[in-house]
C-alpha cells in the first residue's frame, strides 16, 4: 500500500530504517536465515534505489525547493485567517 502524500517521507523513513537495522543485525549475529527469492530481490533493488537516491537527491531537493519558493513568490499576498474563513465558509464572528 502506498503512503499518503502528506506523510510518505516520514513513513518511508521509518520503514527504511527498520530494513537497514534488520540487515545489520542479521550480519552482526551471523544469521543464516534464508530470505525468499522475492525478498532477496526486493532487498537488492532497495539498496540500488538508495544509491540512486543518494546520488541524485541533492539536485532534486534543490530543484524541488526552488519550485516551492517560486510558487510561493507568485502569491500576491499571504494567506491569512480571513482567507481561511472564506475557504471554510465560516465567519470568526460566529465562533
Amino acid at each position: 500500500m502506498s503512503n499518503m502524500s502528506y506523510c510518505r517521507f516520514q513513513n518511508t523513513l521509518g520503514d527504511l530504517q527498520d530494513c537497514w537495522d534488520a540487515l545489520q543485525e542479521a550480519v552482526e549475529e551471523g544469521s543464516t536465515e534464508k530470505l525468499s527469492d522475492e525478498e532477496r530481490i526486493a532487498r537488492d533493488r532497495m539498496v540500488e534505489l538508495c544509491a540512486d537516491i543518494a546520488n541524485g537527491a541533492p539536485d532534486l531537493i534543490k530543484e524541488h525547493d526552488e519550485n516551492i519558493a517560486a510558487d510561493a513568490a507568485e502569491v500576491d499576498e499571504p494567506f491569512d485567517d480571513d482567507d481561511a474563513d472564506e475557504v471554510l465558509g465560516v465567519s470568526r464572528e460566529l465562533l
